[in-house]
């Protein structure tokens, strides 16, 4: 039997249903099955806990949290999937934030297929919402003060977007492909601002 995708994501219920959606939509073009596991806390508390009982490698701490995600027919922790992906929001204005754990956490989450590779939201996957257009230099310049991320921001980028408008707050699953398409091509333009490197289609 072919190995598992195998997808960690943080568990809120906006981030569940459009990561959820992105995957079925992309996998089911490759007939690729996988795995979602909802770890219900944010990046940084799951990179101490795992410092804190002294692992060095990630499928075996998640293995030790939670058996029932891995097939039983695997051979170890770290062979059981094909790839390993996590997905969970950089939270700035959290209390735990720090860039420089930031920066260790990008680190050894840098391989799928040995601690797999994790893609962190910036601010939040709220923002993935926040724009009022297509247009690139209008998504780059988006503003919004870190100390109302925590409280108005996930209902403002949601309610007052170009997209919640245009399907009015309806469920993830239901956005057309071409606008999931167009999101992501703004959101690797904005990457690419981000670290001053140039955008190649």
């Amino acid at each position: 039997m072919a190995k598992k995708i195998l997808f960690i994501i943080e568990g809120e219920r906006a981030e569940t249903n459009m990561l959820i959606s992105t995957f079925e939509r992309s996998l089911n073009l490759c007939n690729q099955d996988f795995e979602i596991f909802k770890y219900k806390t944010n990046i940084h508390v799951l990179f101490r806990e795992m410092n804190k009982m002294g692992f060095d490698s990630f499928l075996s701490y998640l293995y030790m949290i939670n058996k029932e995600i891995f097939p039983d027919d695997m051979f170890s922790p770290e062979t059981a999937f094909s790839s390993v992906y996590l997905f969970f929001d950089l939270d700035p204005q959290a209390e735990l934030f720090s860039i420089v754990e930031t920066n260790d956490i990008a680190t050894y989450f840098n391989d799928e297929t040995v601690n797999g590779k994790v893609y962190i939201s910036y601010p939040m996957i709220e923002s993935v919402f926040d724009f009022i257009s297509y247009n690139f230099k209008d998504y780059c310049n988006r503003e919004y003060p870190i100390d109302k991320l925590s409280t108005s921001y996930k209902s403002d980028a949601r309610r007052k977007s170009f997209l919640g408008q245009k399907y009015r707050n309806c469920s993830f699953r239901k956005i057309k492909n071409e606008d999931i398409y167009s999101i992501c091509l703004l959101n690797m333009k904005k990457y690419c601002y981000l670290i001053n490197s140039p955008f190649t289609d």
